[in-house]
């Protein structure tokens, strides 16, 4: 639970830089580190997924949050629930080494799992790329998300496990 604070304060930095011009900027700016942390630290108690983080010289700058696929009927698939990098250290290499690391542990914990899925919004050019450069592409799957008030489709990205 050290984490947590951490963990929260790049939360919502990253969704403040990464979804503005996309998202209600009244959305982004309403978002709360304290209740994103009171949320993580929760979370973290009740182990409800895997968390890995990446320090820099004892700062966290990045995490990545996994587990089992959380759609109905996917048992022999995993998921990445989230993966966020701190703007200030975004496209050195931290997310592309949280992914390669969370995607062998879980194969190395749950063989079973043939395929690893992600939910992202459509409207998410960059992050889009980011996963199909590591081997993700859109699946059959998409839904809709609300979002300070406004409709979003996340699609589904999928690949086989590693």
């Amino acid at each position: 639970m050290a984490d947590a604070a951490a963990v929260a304060r790049i939360h919502v930095e990253t969704w403040r830089s990464a979804y503005r011009g996309i998202i209600p900027a009244a959305h982004l700016d309403a978002l709360s580190i304290e209740r994103r942390t009171e949320g993580w630290e929760k979370n973290l108690r009740q182990n409800h997924s895997d968390l890995l983080v990446a320090e820099q010289a004892g700062v966290v700058r990045g995490w990545i949050s996994f587990g089992p696929c959380r759609d109905d009927g996917e048992i022999e698939q995993a998921e990445i629930y989230a993966i966020y990098i701190d703007p200030a250290v975004k496209r050195t290499g931290l997310g592309r080494a949280l992914l390669l690391a969370a995607e062998e542990q879980l194969v190395t914990t749950v063989p079973e799992f043939a395929r690893i899925s992600l939910w992202v919004l459509a409207r998410n050019d960059s992050a889009r790329r980011f996963y199909e450069r590591l081997g993700y592409g859109p699946g059959s799957l998409q839904k809709q998300e609300l979002i300070g008030g406004e409709s979003f489709v996340e699609l589904r990205y999928e690949k086989t496990a590693p």
